[in-house]
């Protein structure tokens, strides 16, 4: 069987990727040697991974952002406070009401997760507990059809998910997650070499390591991947 590395880099070739493929993992607070500390919001430190290929550790020392602190339970953040920012800070919804829906929707940080520092870094390896891929939509749709060449189960999407929700959604509904970025860390995070931090034609998928395995093991039986199928364009009007 081929090594991980190389049916990594398969994968990135087959389906184009040019991103890194990000891995985070969960380790005891304060790790000596577990990744580069920076004055970071969560979704920052994923973007820092992504683009500068290095190790990074979110921590209730080093976030920054209020949101990633309720939603990661870095800090004591209340479900009250959350809803007067969505709604009345930043009027991501009309009222409280469609807020606590919202909140209730969403996945929950693991109980057994709380007090462990999160590391994201470029190298998938066996300690590996998500792998995060940065992709456009037609590579999403590949990797959801490898992910689903030996079993179909459905994917869900919740509207307005905060960015950082990726480092753990997975772990808690045992499903790919998709998220297409908070509108915040898309726009309002700032500019490097006048773009944008999160290129606009790209979107997070984030899946348990045991189901990114199995997108590599699919990969040369699928027409999501390397497999060729017999098939011919049909025979259509000129466009």
């Amino acid at each position: 069987m081929k090594n991980l590395n190389t049916q990594i880099k398969q994968l990135k070739k087959i389906l184009n990727i040019d991103e890194e493929i990000l891995s985070v993992t969960f380790v005891d607070a304060d790790f000596l040697g577990s990744g580069n500390i920076h004055r970071d919001t969560a979704c920052t430190a994923i973007a820092r991974a992504f683009k500068n290929k290095e190790a990074v550790v979110v921590s209730a020392k080093n976030q920054l952002c209020p949101g990633a602190d309720y939603f990661l339970k870095l800090k004591k953040i209340k479900t009250k406070e959350a809803i007067d920012a969505y709604v009345e800070g930043e009027k991501v919804f009309e009222n409280k009401n469609v807020c606590q829906t919202f909140l209730r929707a969403l996945p929950k940080y693991p109980i057994k997760l709380m007090k462990k520092d999160i590391v994201i870094n470029s190298s998938i390896n066996v300690k590996t507990q998500l792998a995060i891929l940065l992709i456009n939509p037609a590579q999403a749709n590949r990797i959801i059809g490898l992910l689903n060449f030996d079993r179909y189960n459905k994917v869900d999407f919740l509207p307005n998910q905060p960015t950082c929700i990726s480092l753990f959604a997975p772990l808690v509904s045992g499903a790919p997650h998709i998220n297409f970025m908070d509108y915040y860390d898309r726009y309002y995070q700032g500019k490097i070499n006048k773009k944008y931090l999160w290129p606009e034609d790209k979107m997070i998928i984030s899946l348990r390591f045991s189901d990114f395995k199995k997108i590599l093991k699919n990969l040369e039986k699928s027409p999501h991947g390397n497999y060729i199928p017999r098939l011919y364009p049909q025979k259509a009007d000129a466009l």
